[in-house]
């Protein structure tokens, strides 16, 4: 049996309630959205927002968090660059999810984690930083950008 959850929502003078499983509560929040807001779906199709759920489902393809919190590589992408995005993907999931305390990870994590050398995947970082795919934080630690999150769905989906 699925999980129910109730929702109610008020905007103005409009009120409305909402029960079933999530995805059934989240259309029909989507769909109040548009009745009282014309422009949220137009707003929509111009902002690009990550798949989470996809995400969540195609990331352990590729790495997993250990129940210490460190990063296993499952099966290596074709390039560096692409392991180093699914890694920092992982932390802003594990983050997101509360498994992590924030979703910043450090270069000698990624290096131990994808058997680089630092100075190979700091280059790599850097020219990931360059286009806007990565950013970094603080000294040596990094964190994935909406874009870098948009490159790790094109990296699944080949």
């Amino acid at each position: 049996m699925k999980a129910k959850i109730r929702l109610h929502v008020e905007y103005e003078n409009l009120k409305e309630s909402f029960e079933g499983d999530v995805d059934e509560v989240l259309k029909a929040l989507i769909q109040f959205l548009y009745r009282v807001h014309p422009y949220v779906e137009a707003v929509s199709k111009l902002i690009w927002t990550p798949d989470l759920r996809q995400l969540m489902e195609k990331i352990p393809e590729y790495c997993k968090l250990t129940p210490e919190g460190d990063f296993i590589l499952i099966k290596s992408p074709p390039s560096s660059e692409q392991s180093i995005l699914l890694i920092l993907a992982l932390a802003y999931l594990s983050h997101k999810l509360g498994k992590r305390s924030d979703e910043f990870v450090a270069s000698q994590e990624i290096s131990k984690t994808i058997n680089k050398a630092e100075k190979t995947v700091r280059n790599i970082l850097t020219e990931l930083t360059k286009v806007n795919a990565v950013e970094r934080v603080d000294k040596g630690r990094y964190k994935i950008t909406s874009y870098g999150l948009r490159k790790v769905e094109e990296i699944m989906a080949e």
